[in-house]
């Protein structure tokens, strides 16, 4: 999306995907919406997404909302 409030990650896969993995690729997710929240907050206020005030912190989370939508999970190899 060309607008990070509109942009959605999609996570597929099938069921043969183990737990392990699963839960991998989903961090791996959360730790790259982080580093774009980080990024957008040294940026906009010169400091990491960690030292933010609560209404700077919201004001980033607003502006790269974490949207992941989940599909239900398909056939081994489909």
């Amino acid at each position: 999306s060309e607008s990070p409030e509109e942009a959605i990650i999609s996570l597929k896969n099938d069921r043969g995907t183990g737990y392990e993995t699963y839960v991998a690729v989903y961090n791996e997710m959360i730790r790259a919406y982080n580093e774009v929240r980080d990024e957008a907050a040294k940026a906009k206020y010169g400091r990491p997404l960690n030292k933010l005030s609560i209404n700077e912190l919201n004001a980033i989370k607003d502006k790269y909302p974490m949207k992941i939508s989940e599909a239900e999970p398909v056939g081994v190899g489909e």
